[in-house]
């Protein structure tokens, strides 16, 4: 995996769990006896925490008392080995008492708060700022102080919204900071407006989270996708849940993953948070995901058809991998003087023609098959790698659809529909597709050469 940096900026709490098998009647009341256990708690920690165990570069900053409180924290973050820079806070470490019911509920108090105001290293804070790729800013209130460092800054901001509620004036800065915003349903009477809402200025994406019902993200196109919890997981702890989704659904970004498919990772890493009572179950990585999710979710289309359109779809998720490693000017530097192929100029005027002959691969098939068809558009240069990401899925999303009503055709079938390309070479169908896939491979390895 390409390595992608992420700074996740604030969030560490000392927690004091109580475990109880429901919440107790609003009655004074003596409860003679509750598990109880104390941890490192907060979301950017949990961040932190899991996309460590993930393998994906992070640092986390965070404010904390000189206290043993914050000494835990500091502790158990090095021993976890996350990148930890903080300063301290005169009012101490922040501290939470969490009541948690057998189904996972929470009822948080906080029983001592961050200074909003902490005297804070903004050099070292700009420094990390400047080496991320990715930053993550979550919802505390001393994470305000560093917006305007965020004000121009050209890369993609993260922020988790948590438990939010329409019209919360505390959240406006971090709304309008952020490009990639996640949030819960918990306190929204109607979600999909709130998601919509906030696509409407000008936003990314939107993951909406459910608890036990799974989540949903709208995107920039438009498109929604539901997620189904995985059902039958032992619940031990729910604490963290939320951060782990978000992790794995960002694990799955920086590796430039399909949105369903982050969605999924993001799943599998809530499933297995609350398996523990710790803020990430210490069997989590990125083995251990892999494995997950292939067993879970991994599906092979029958057929000839369907096997080459496996194929497919992998090398183009190699190619966004190494796409998501690109840096913005070495996707737009001309990297051969010399060539006399326009096309080969650069890793954006590769990624140019390589969408465009993917449009091209697939109008062969459906005029083949006498299916309606779209003219190829005579330039798909994207001005990002990230663009050049959207505009590879829309490809891939055409040549499916292309397929859609194919994947029972038999070799026989196959073999005996011809297709004369431009350039005079005759293909049959499986021809053409195994030449699809080459053309990926062949790209994705002059790119790679280019970024030596």
């Amino acid at each position: 995996m390409d390595k992608q940096n992420v700074f996740v900026i604030g969030g560490t709490t000392f927690d004091h769990i109580v475990s109880l098998e429901k919440f107790p009647e609003p009655i004074p009341q003596t409860i003679h006896q509750a598990q109880f256990y104390e941890a490192t708690g907060s979301t950017g920690a949990g961040k932190a925490l899991c996309l460590s165990k993930l393998g994906v570069e992070n640092v986390l900053y965070s404010v904390l008392g000189g206290d043993d409180y914050g000494k835990h924290i500091i502790d158990h973050l090095e021993k976890e080995n996350v990148n930890f820079i903080y300063d301290i806070d005169p009012k101490g470490t922040e501290r939470h008492i969490n009541l948690m019911d057998s189904s996972g509920s929470r009822i948080s108090i906080f029983v001592t708060q961050s200074s909003e105001k902490p005297e804070m290293s903004f050099d070292k804070i700009e420094q990390e700022i400047n080496r991320a790729d990715i930053l993550v800013l979550n919802i505390v209130a001393y994470c305000k102080e560093v917006i305007p460092l965020l004000k121009n800054i050209q890369k993609p901001i993260w922020t988790d919204l948590h438990d939010y509620n329409d019209g919360n004036e505390y959240h406006e800065p971090f709304i309008e900071i952020a490009d990639y915003i996640f949030l819960s349903s918990d306190n929204l009477t109607d979600y999909k407006k709130t998601m919509k809402n906030l696509m409407d200025r000008g936003k990314e994406l939107v993951v909406c989270t459910h608890g036990k019902k799974g989540a949903t993200v709208v995107t920039k196109s438009g498109e929604w996708i539901d997620e189904p919890a995985l059902q039958d997981v032992e619940l031990v702890d729910s604490n963290g849940a939320g951060d782990n989704f978000f992790s794995g659904f960002l694990y799955g970004y920086a590796k430039g993953e399909s949105i369903r498919t982050c969605m999924r990772l993001g799943t599998i890493c809530g499933a297995e948070c609350i398996t523990s009572d710790q803020l990430v179950a210490s069997h989590l990585n990125a083995e251990y995901l892999e494995a997950a999710y292939g067993e879970l979710f991994k599906k092979y289309r029958n057929g000839p058809v369907g096997a080459l359109m496996d194929e497919y779809e992998r090398v183009a998720g190699e190619l966004k991998t190494v796409l998501m490693g690109v840096s913005q000017e070495d996707f737009k530097t001309i990297a051969d003087q010399e060539t006399s192929d326009p096309d080969c100029r650069s890793i954006q005027t590769i990624m140019d023609h390589v969408v465009k002959a993917g449009y091209g691969y697939a109008n062969y098939i459906r005029k083949q098959f006498g299916n309606d068809w779209i003219p190829r558009k005579d330039s798909y240069e994207a001005d990002s790698p990230d663009e050049a990401c959207e505009e590879l899925e829309g490809m891939l999303k055409y040549t499916l659809e292309t397929l859609d009503d194919k994947w029972n055709l038999t070799s026989d079938d196959v073999a005996k529909n011809l297709m004369k390309t431009t350039w005079g070479q005759t293909y049959d169908f499986e021809q053409l597709l195994e030449h699809a896939i080459v053309h990926i491979l062949r790209h994705r390895r002059q790119i790679e050469r280019f970024l030596i």
